[in-house]
């Protein structure tokens, strides 16, 4: 458990607007003894710098790897992207679509 080794390490959990998923999932991460910081979806861009890697969950993977996310995502993998800053998608395999966009 990476949480309870001598690997110290930061969380910062986008409140992910306007339904604010980030909250509960910063809270359950605290709960498990982790160091946690929530900031403002605005201010994505600025803690990029500061990011080693970002991990983010999905609604859908589509057959062409395109994700149906939630609207953070995007600015998230953009603000990723400029920093070259690598980007983990979680998904469980129900979530794989074979679908196209149309």
């Amino acid at each position: 458990n990476a949480a309870k080794s001598k690997r110290v390490f930061r969380i910062l959990v986008v409140e992910a607007g306007p339904g604010n998923q980030g909250q509960e999932q910063a809270l359950s991460l605290a709960k498990a003894g982790m160091d946690v910081t929530i900031i403002p979806d605005s201010s994505v861009f600025a803690m990029m710098a500061r990011v080693n890697k970002v991990i983010m969950g999905t609604h859908a993977v589509l057959a062409n790897g395109g994700l149906i996310a939630n609207t953070t995502a995007q600015i998230i993998a953009s603000a990723a992207s400029h920093y070259a800053i690598p980007v983990i998608v979680l998904a469980g395999i129900h979530k794989f679509s074979p679908k196209y966009p149309s």
